[in-house]
Order: C-alpha cells, then structure tokens, then sequence
C-alpha cells in the first residue's frame, strides 16, 4: 500500500523513472517531420507510331474440278480440269 501511494504521490509530482533512475519531468515537444508531398511519377513511353503497309504475296492455288461435256445427246464425256486462283497471303515477319 505504501508503494502504491508512493508512486500516486510522485507522479502527481512530475517525477518519473527511466531506465531505474529517478528524474524530474521535463516536457519534450514531439519532433514533427514534414514529409515533402508525394508526387506521383508515371513513366510513360515514348512510342513513334510508323505506318507500315503489310506486305502480301500472291500464292497460287489450283483446285480440281470435275467438267461434263456432252457429246451428241447421250453421250458424256468428263474431264478433270485445274483451276487457278490467286489470293494475296501477308508475310509475317
């Protein structure tokens, strides 16, 4: 009971315990640090945009195709004939 008073009397006081020593109580002002405003940085690249025109090569395809021609009027006689076409593919590079 004693310590209990001891220690109500003396921080009424303004005394206080660091590190087990006794010493007055001396008002300290918190150190405030002024942090410069964050800017935010946004890296953006540089990209020239150059209009390049796709490159295209013709291929040649042939398809076989089956023909009918009529000869007289019962008669059929049938051929198989190539046909080409042309059709313009892109290169990739």
């Amino acid at each position: 009971m004693k310590k209990l008073l001891a220690g109500l009397l003396m921080s009424v006081a303004g005394v206080s315990a660091h590190g087990g020593e006794w010493m007055p109580y001396v008002y300290q002002a918190p150190v405030v640090i002024q942090q410069a405003p964050v800017v935010p940085y946004y890296y953006v690249p540089m990209v020239t945009m150059v209009p390049v025109a796709p490159q295209y090569v013709p291929v040649t395809l042939y398809q076989n195709v089956l023909v009918e021609r009529r000869c007289w009027t019962l008669l059929k006689k049938t051929e198989v004939v190539s046909v080409p076409q042309t059709v313009y593919v892109p290169v990739r590079y």
